[in-house]
Parts: structure tokens; C-alpha cells; sequence
């Protein structure tokens, strides 16, 4: 399913400004200082949901998976805002941070971080 009819979802990329500071170490700049890129075609699913119990609170963990174009511009700590549907319905409320992106054949694939309600 790496076909690029499959990626039916959008969402807009945050790439964090990287600065340096007055000792000439690498920072990164506030919220404010992130670089908005294009939207990308997407698609992003939930995998192995589990519950994880402590003190009497139950919450659900899903490990959220995002797949996107081999073209596309992405890299690791890159911010998804909220993904939406061709329709600009929000399915998944962002941010999300990109793990770890790789290359497979015929598309890149990486693994989210953030919260998402449904």
C-alpha cells in the first residue's frame, strides 16, 4: 500500500529555525521561530492500541504512523499540525513531532509523537 493514491490525507509541516546562541552553541528558537513548509499528502494510522493502567486511571495508547511520498521534504523533529482529509475535515488534532523518518520502497515512513482525542 506504498501507492500515492493511498495517501489521502494533508497536513502542514513546522520546521523548527535552528539559531545559535551568544556562546555559538545550537539552539532552537522559540515556537514562533518555525518555518512553515508546503502541505504534504499524507497518510497517518494508529497501530497496537494497549491500556496502560496506574491508580485507578486507565488510558488508552495507540502508536500513531504517518506515511508520506518519497519526494517529500521531511525530517526528524519536524511538526505536523492538525492532519486533515482533501475536504479540510481535522482527523487527527496536532501537534505531532515525526520520529525517525525512513525510506521505504516507494514511500518514507515515520512514527508520531503528540497527543490526538477522538
Amino acid at each position: 500500500m506504498s501507492s500515492r493514491s493511498s495517501m489521502t490525507q494533508r497536513a502542514v509541516l513546522r520546521r523548527p529555525v535552528r539559531t545559535t546562541d551568544a556562546w555559538g552553541q545550537d539552539s532552537v528558537s522559540s515556537p514562533a521561530g518555525h518555518e512553515i513548509l508546503p502541505v504534504i499528502a499524507c497518510k497517518v494510522y494508529k497501530k497496537n492500541g494497549k491500556l496502560v493502567l496506574d491508580n485507578n486511571k486507565i488510558a488508552r495508547v495507540d502508536e500513531m504512523r504517518i506515511r508520506f511520498p518519497l519526494n517529500a521534504d521531511v525530517r526528524a523533529l519536524d511538526e505536523l499540525e492538525d492532519v486533515t482529509d482533501r475536504l479540510d475535515k481535522v482527523l487527527f488534532k496536532g501537534p505531532f513531532v515525526i520520529r525517525a523518518p525512513i525510506r521505504l520502497h516507494g514511500h518514507q515512513e515515520a512514527s508520531l509523537e503528540g497527543h490526538s482525542v477522538d
